[in-house]
């Protein structure tokens, strides 16, 4: 036999139910907030429960002996990184039509066997810096129901 019941919450109980696999009253209605219409069109979805996911980062990278260079080339930015093992690079393009985030990456770092020595360098010469007091000041700054995502 299956029983039902009722389930109330607001619009980031929801989300953050579903994201816990808890049972929920309705389908989770989320938007990266990057995504966000602006005027009266973002008040009324958010009447109908939206939820804005905001993208927040926990940390930041500091490496040594890795020299990062940035060249654009028309929609594409290529970013490289430069080691004393080697060479690797990663291609974004840029200049997307709205609403399709900010870049999507093409070519990824690791395209040849020799270029997993090169990125395990990268990342065995990385400091990871926690970032506490400005995620305690961008989840401050918002007052809001909105769901804070960790990049």
């Amino acid at each position: 036999m299956v029983f039902f019941y009722p389930i109330y919450m607001d619009s980031k109980g929801i989300v953050l139910a579903a994201l816990r696999g808890e049972p929920v009253d309705r389908i989770p209605f989320t938007i990266y907030d990057i995504l966000i219409p602006k005027g009266e069109l973002w008040d009324e979805l958010r009447k109908m429960g939206l939820t804005p996911i905001t993208s927040i980062s926990v940390f930041y990278e500091k490496w040594s002996n890795v020299k990062i260079r940035r060249v654009i080339e028309g929609d594409h930015v290529y970013t490289f990184y430069e080691t004393p093992v080697g060479t690797v690079y990663v291609k974004h393009k840029i200049n997307l039509k709205p609403g399709s985030g900010d870049s999507w990456i093409v070519e990824y770092p690791i395209k040849k066997p020799d270029d997993y020595k090169i990125v395990n360098y990268i990342f065995k010469n990385a400091d990871i810096i926690p970032l506490q007091e400005e995620v305690l000041r961008q989840v401050e700054r918002f007052k809001d129901d909105r769901v804070f995502g960790l990049g």
